[in-house]
């Protein structure tokens, strides 16, 4: 997937939204990057009203390597569920962010939709 634009991560983050949250997660800017120290990162907590999910453009450390679409998809799925951990069960996520709620919650996706 060559073109990975703020416009398509922010149409995923309201497809995926519909489709695996029911539609209660609040508004999050989604943010193509270029560089970045992970694959994708959320930016949120108590004290951050508007929320913000960054995504890489593409793979690191291979520079003509494409995301796939199911792999882009996971990745944003991924944060998504950061911020429901966050804005909905007012949860931190424990220890290196992906801790007992992340994890609840991920089975729970798990378990519904494969």
């Amino acid at each position: 997937m060559k073109n990975v634009t703020s416009s398509y991560l922010q149409k995923k983050f309201g497809d995926f939204n519909e489709k695996y949250f029911n539609r209660v997660l609040p508004p999050c800017d989604m943010r193509a990057v270029n560089n970045c120290f992970r694959l994708g990162l959320y930016l949120g907590g108590k004290k951050i009203q508007h929320p913000v999910i960054y995504i890489v453009k593409r793979p690191l450390l291979v520079k003509k390597a494409f995301w796939t679409e199911e792999d882009l998809d996971n990745i944003i799925i991924h944060e998504m569920i950061h911020l429901y951990v966050d804005k909905i069960m007012h949860r931190q996520t424990g220890l290196f962010q992906h801790g007992y709620f992340y994890r609840k919650v991920c089975k729970r996706l798990k378990k519904e939709y494969g």
